[in-house]
């Protein structure tokens, strides 16, 4: 929303006004819904002390900025359309959405969890021709007597193992 209506990405890093300003907006607005100063600084990879620091300058800043407390008033007003009963509108889906969401997360962790155990196994059977493809790949010579042998026994028992 800030990024949409500032054309500001708030998450490059710039100290250019535009940023810092839209940086500054978006700590307030988290700040009044309560969030931590450790938790925004998370949002955005900052220290706590850099959320705090701004907010104090930017309660500065307001008094006497009016494009700065116009745009976090549009900001602010936009974020909390609809906005009742001290619910966050990002947390406006209902218990039973919110059940549906888990089981498909549920299910997508077990079936991506059966895919990682079966490329490991994968895996581990192509990690079995390794000294096989290393020694083919160090030979540019003829085979030397029993060699040859070695190799077909070593592919004969990986190939009877899958």
């Amino acid at each position: 929303m800030i990024k949409e209506y500032l054309e500001v990405d708030i998450t490059t890093k710039s100290r250019k006004q535009e940023f810092i300003n839209a940086r500054m907006i978006y700590y307030k607005i988290l700040r009044d819904l309560k969030y931590s100063w450790t938790a925004i600084g998370h949002s955005l990879k900052k220290n706590h002390a850099t959320i705090l620091h701004g907010v104090r300058v930017f309660e500065d800043l307001i008094t006497y900025d009016s494009d700065l407390k116009k745009s976090y008033q549009v900001i602010r007003d936009i974020y909390f359309e609809g906005y009742h009963e001290g619910k966050d509108p990002l947390f406006y889906i209902t218990r039973a959405e919110l059940i549906t969401m888990v089981k498909s997360l549920e299910n997508q962790l077990k079936i991506l969890t059966l895919d990682n155990e079966s490329l490991k196994k994968r895996l581990k059977t192509y990690k079995t021709y390794d000294p096989i493809v290393n020694m083919c790949k160090s030979r540019n010579k003829k085979w030397k007597d029993g060699e040859v042998d070695y190799i077909k026994n070593k592919l004969n028992h990986i190939l009877n193992g899958i």
